[in-house]
């Protein structure tokens, strides 16, 4: 009975490991430049989620979701969990590139990783 119960224990924590330690995390992100209306190429600075040890995102952000709306475009950024014991706070913000499948126009940016999705202002 005992034995049952370990093996019970050691495969929730294994299990709850697998699906926490390996989970991708949310990323932010700003805008590097300003748009304007005719823009396909938007150069993002990514904000990791987790925590990485002061390391970049670089190599490891996923290909964006981005839903295209009427009156705006959301980005939704991941990036894929580095492994091991890492510290906080994350790393430096990393440059990614994204091509848009059609033209920014007038339309608002939103940050699909915040909660609600975020208007992105372009730098002063």
């Amino acid at each position: 009975m005992r034995v049952k119960r370990l093996r019970l224990v050691a495969t929730v924590i294994l299990v709850s490991c697998v699906s926490a330690c390996s989970n991708d995390s949310v990323g932010s992100w700003t805008l590097a430049e300003a748009t304007n209306a005719k823009d396909t190429t938007l150069s993002l600075l990514v904000h990791e989620g987790a925590c990485s040890s002061g390391r970049s995102a670089e190599g490891r952000i996923q290909e964006p979701e981005v839903d295209y709306q009427p009156d705006s475009v959301t980005i939704t950024i991941k990036v894929d969990y580095i492994g091991g014991n890492n510290t906080c706070p994350g790393g430096p913000p990393t440059p990614f590139t994204l091509k848009l499948s059609e033209p920014l126009g007038t339309r608002a940016l939103l940050d699909g990783g915040r909660e609600p999705a975020a208007t992105v202002t372009p730098p002063q």
